[in-house]
């Protein structure tokens, strides 16, 4: 695993706890409307996003804003986060919780199908295995995952935007993320 995928998961880790400290849960977006990113909010200040987001805002932190809606028909936690006044992240945080390990899978599936129609082909679809007992055993990659031996990644690049989606797991816990970010010398 690179040391940019280490990094980008421990800022989405830093996310997701902050999620579960701001007390949102699934039943929270019961009638969420659906998400899609739009390029054209680079650089926006914290007011132009409130006025052009259509979704409920949840939560206005000093350098964030979290919405609630849904991605691929799948419940999430949209963050927009700010340096200077300026958008320059976005990050869902798809909200799940299932009894069946392979359900994330097939979530993950579900959006990565729905992003490769948005956003065509993906630059990068990898599976990187930190344990490989299970890699040689499809039926038992979910459970590898909730294990914390796998990691999916599934990465674009459209105009200016990277789009990265993750999807690991540790101690029994399923964390799946979808991060836009502007590409660097991008202005």
């Amino acid at each position: 695993m690179t040391v940019w995928l280490k990094k980008n998961i421990i800022n989405n880790l830093l996310l997701l706890g902050f999620i579960v400290i701001v007390g949102l849960t699934a039943a929270d977006t019961a009638n969420a409307k659906e998400f899609t990113f739009d390029p054209t909010y680079w650089g926006a200040s914290m007011i132009e996003i409130q006025y052009l987001e259509p979704l409920p805002l949840l939560k206005k932190k000093i350098n964030a804003l979290i919405y609630q809606g849904t991605m691929a028909g799948l419940p999430a936690f949209i963050s927009f986060q700010f340096e200077n006044d300026r958008l320059i992240r976005c990050i869902c945080v798809i909200d799940t919780l299932y009894d069946q390990p392979s359900a994330y899978i097939s979530d993950y599936e579900t959006i990565k199908n729905s992003m490769v129609v948005q956003y065509g082909k993906p630059d990068a679809d990898l599976v990187s295995w930190k344990d490989k007992t299970y890699r040689n055993q499809p039926q038992m990659h979910a459970q590898a995952m909730v294990m914390g031996h796998v990691t999916f990644y599934t990465s674009w690049v459209f105009g200016v935007t990277e789009i990265t989606a993750i999807m690991n797991g540790s101690d029994q816990e399923i964390k799946h993320v979808i991060e836009f970010e502007r590409s660097q010398g991008v202005q």
